[in-house]
C-alpha cells in the first residue's frame, strides 16, 4: 500500500503522523504499533510486524540503530536513538526514538514500550549541534505540550460556549437537566486536560510549584461534589471524613493525585465501599483512601507504579484505561517531596496513601464570620434531605468541620423517622427542591411544608428552612422565597453555606 499526497507539502504529509507508539517484545521484535504509525508507513500491522525494524528505518541509519537496540534489549537499559523512519511518500523525516522496559516483580522484562517523536522540519537548530538526546527531547515536550494545550483546549471550549448558548434557546425541564448534565461532562473533560497538561508541565520543569497552606478538607469536598455521583451510580458506599489539617502542597496536584486514587477505587471496586480520611503522625498527615475491591495480586504490586500498566484482569473487566493514573501519583509526590504507599490483601481491597507535611499553621481559617478555633457551628445540628450524594457529602464534610452535626435521609418517609426518634430536633433542614425525581415539580418545597408543620416536639425557636436548587436564576430563588425558605445552590460553595447556617440560632441538649 502506497499513500501519496501529492498536492500536500512534505511537513503537511507527515506532521499529522508525528508521533508514533509501539511495543516490542523482551527481544526486541515488534509486537504492536498504533495507526498513527501505520499510516505514517503507509502499511499494514500485518506487514509491519513481519517485516520489522529492517524495513521501517531509513538503510544509512539501520545498522547503528539495530546494535543501540540489541545492547539495550541484552543490559535491559532505556534506549533513546536518533534515526530516520521511512515515509510512505518515500521521505525519511528524522525521528527520536525512545524505548523503555516495562519489567516484572523479578526484574526480568516483560516488553518494551516506544515512541516515535518527529523533529519539525522548519526547526534544523533543534536537533543539530553538541545538545545530547535528552536536551533534545526536552524542548520536542516543550512544543508538543504547547500544540496539545491548544488542540485540546480549543474544542472543549467550543463545546462549553455551544453548551451555554442552547441554555438560552431550550426552556422545558427535562432539556435543561440535560443540557446541565452535558455542562458537568464538559467540565470534568477540562478539568482532566488541564490536570494532564499542568503535570506535563510541572514534570518538565516549564512551571514552578504553587506551594501554598491548604485546608485539606477543600479537597474532600472537591472529591465529594464529583465522584458521588459514580459510586452511587454503582450501588457503592463512598464515605468521605472531614478534617480540620492544613497541609503544605500545591493544591491543583493534590486534587489530581487524590482524583486518580478515587476514581481507580470506585471503578475497581464492584461491591462494598470507599473511604476517604485523614490520619495525623508528627508533623505528617496521612491521606489514606481505601476501598473493597478485589485487591492486588503480589507479583502485580512491583509493576503498577510503571507507565502504561495494566494487569490482564483490569484490561479485561474494565476496557478503555491507559495506565496512566498511579504512574501520575507517583511522579506528583516526588515533585512535591510528599510520599506515596500502598497496602493490599488480594479479594478484600486495598489502601493507598499520600503522605504530606502539615503546615505550620495550627489550622485552616474558618469562613467571614468565625475561627478554627472557636468552631463557628458548634453545637448546630443539621438535616439533608437529598437523593444526591454528592450534595449531602459536600454539606456534612462543611459543617462538621465547622464543628456542626448532620444527618441525612434521601426520602420524606426517612426524614419523618429521623424526626420522630430525634429527642433535640435540627436546627435547620436542608432539602432538594426536586425531591422524588420529578422535573419541574417542586418537591422539596412540598416536604418540607410537611415535615415542619408536622412537628411534633415544642420549640423554643423555628426550624429554619433551605431548598437545594441547582438552577440559582432569580426565578427560582424567588419561588423558594416565597415560600419561606432560603436557597441554597449547587454545587455546593462553601462561603453561601456557611453564610446561610451561621445565623441560626442552636439548641442546648436537654
Amino acid at each position: 500500500m502506497n499513500v501519496d499526497k501529492p498536492d500536500l507539502p512534505r511537513d503537511a504529509a507527515v506532521g499529522r503522523q508525528s508521533t508514533h507508539l509501539w511495543i516490542a517484545r523482551p527481544d526486541g521484535s515488534l509486537d504492536y504499533v498504533n495507526g498513527s504509525w501505520r499510516r505514517f508507513a503507509g502499511r499494514s500491522a500485518s506487514d509491519m510486524l513481519a517485516d520489522g525494524w529492517q524495513r521501517l528505518v531509513h538503510p544509512d541509519d539501520l545498522p547503528g540503530f539495530l546494535a543501540d537496540w540489541r545492547e539495550a534489549c541484552r543490559s535491559g537499559t532505556p534506549m533513546t536513538a536518533e534515526v530516520r523512519l521511512l515515509a510512505a511518500d518515500g521521505s525519511a523525516p528524522v525521528f527520536v526514538v525512545q524505548a523503555q522496559p516495562l519489567t516484572g516483580g523479578g526484574g526480568a522484562i516483560l516488553n518494551w514500550h516506544g515512541i516515535n517523536t518527529v523533529f519539525p522540519a522548519d526547526s534544523p537548530a533543534l536537533f543539530h549541534g553538541s545538545e545530547k538526546p535528552s536536551e533534545i527531547m526536552a524542548r520536542v515536550r516543550t512544543r508538543m505540550i504547547a500544540s496539545a494545550d491548544h488542540d485540546l483546549r480549543q474544542p472543549l471550549s467550543a463545546l462549553s460556549f455551544l453548551s451555554n448558548s442552547l441554555t438560552k434557546r431550550l426552556h422545558d425541564p427535562i432539556s435543561q437537566d440535560l443540557l446541565a448534565a452535558m455542562g458537568r461532562a464538559i467540565q470534568s473533560m477540562q478539568t482532566v486536560v488541564d490536570g494532564q497538561l499542568y503535570f506535563d508541565q510541572v514534570d518538565s520543569g516549564q512551571v514552578q510549584l504553587n506551594l501554598t497552606d491548604h485546608p485539606v478538607n477543600a479537597s474532600l469536598v472537591t472529591l465529594a461534589n464529583e465522584f458521588s455521583p459514580m459510586a452511587e451510580r454503582k450501588g457503592l458506599g463512598f464515605t468521605l471524613h472531614p478534617s480540620s489539617a492544613t497541609v503544605r502542597t500545591d493544591p491543583a496536584l493534590l486534587d489530581t493525585m487524590l482524583k486518580n486514587l478515587v476514581c481507580n477505587a470506585l471503578r475497581y471496586t464492584a461491591e462494598g465501599r470507599v473511604v476517604v480520611g485523614c490520619r495525623r503522625r508528627g508533623d505528617w498527615l496521612r491521606i489514606q483512601v481505601l476501598d473493597t475491591g478485589r485487591g492486588i495480586a503480589a507479583e502485580e504490586l512491583g509493576l503498577i507504579w510503571q507507565d502504561f500498566f495494566r494487569s490482564s484482569q483490569s484490561v479485561r473487566s474494565y476496557p478503555g484505561g491507559f495506565g496512566l493514573g498511579l504512574p501520575v501519583v507517583k511522579r506528583l509526590a516526588e515533585r512535591l517531596g510528599h510520599t506515596v504507599e500502598v497496602s493490599t490483601t488480594p479479594g478484600r481491597g486495598s489502601c493507598f496513601t499520600i503522605a504530606l507535611p502539615l503546615s505550620h499553621r495550627s489550622a485552616a481559617p474558618a469562613p467571614a464570620g468565625g475561627t478554627a478555633a472557636t468552631r463557628p457551628l458548634d453545637g448546630l445540628r443539621l438535616l439533608v434531605l437529598t437523593e444526591e450524594t454528592a450534595a449531602a457529602n459536600a454539606i456534612r464534610l462543611l459543617v462538621e468541620e465547622w464543628g456542626g452535626t448532620v444527618e441525612t435521609a434521601r426520602t420524606a418517609a426517612e426524614a419523618e423517622r429521623l424526626l420522630a426518634g430525634a429527642s433535640v430536633p435540627p436546627d435547620a433542614i436542608v432539602a432538594d427542591f426536586r425531591l422524588g425525581g420529578r422535573a419541574g415539580v417542586a418537591g422539596g418545597i412540598f416536604t418540607m411544608h410537611t415535615l415542619i408543620g408536622g412537628q411534633g416536639h415544642s420549640l423554643k425557636a423555628p426550624v429554619r428552612g433551605f431548598i437545594l436548587s441547582g438552577d440559582d436564576g432569580a426565578v427560582r430563588e424567588r419561588e423558594i422565597e416565597l415560600a419561606g425558605y432560603g436557597m441554597i445552590a449547587k454545587p455546593i460553595d462553601p462561603e453561601a453555606l456557611f453564610r446561610a447556617l451561621f445565623p441560626i440560632p442552636r439548641r442546648r441538649r436537654p
